[in-house]
């Protein structure tokens, strides 16, 4: 399997030693956690300082989701294939990210986070596909790393929302 690092995460606190369904439990309960971040707020739209806004965070969320069904749907559809890389960056810069709102990356989320429950769903246990820069990746590896986006990137949400103050 790939190799995940061990312990808890120093700056979010993530365990990656939790149980797999504590972890879907994350990645279940992460629109409602998102929602309440961002309160009636929508963020600023970007920062000068070269750190993502808190809506460009948001939108890296949607996007780990939406790619992290897509590997699950390798696992269980085509393990042989292996697992496509991406490079957040680009996807982000693709989309522009900083002029989308927030409520739109709110709703975007919860669909995407609904088709990644569905998949983890569906995804056998122990089936292991390529990944080409992490190495052979199953199910459980591709939940944690997902869930342990969700976990950090909501503290990168909460630390935007109050450098805007």
């Amino acid at each position: 399997m790939a190799t995940l690092p061990q312990g808890r995460c120093a700056e979010c606190g993530y365990d990656w030693a939790e149980p797999v369904e504590t972890l879907v439990a994350v990645v279940r309960e992460s629109p409602q956690r998102y929602r309440d971040l961002f309160g009636e707020g929508d963020g600023p739209r970007s920062r000068d300082d070269g750190v993502w806004s808190p809506r460009e965070y948001l939108w890296h969320v949607v996007d780990v989701l939406r790619y992290g069904a897509e590997r699950l749907w390798s696992l269980s559809l085509d393990p042989g294939a292996g697992l496509m890389p991406w490079d957040e960056r680009v996807a982000l810069s693709v989309r522009d990210a900083s002029p989308m709102s927030a409520v739109v990356g709110l709703r975007a989320m919860e669909r995407a986070a609904d088709e990644w429950l569905r998949a983890a769903a569906e995804t056998p246990a122990g089936v292991t596909a390529e990944h080409p820069e992490l190495g052979p990746m199953d199910r459980d590896d591709v939940v944690r790393r997902n869930a342990h986006e969700i976990v950090h990137h909501a503290l990168d949400i909460e630390r935007g929302l109050r450098h805007q103050v």
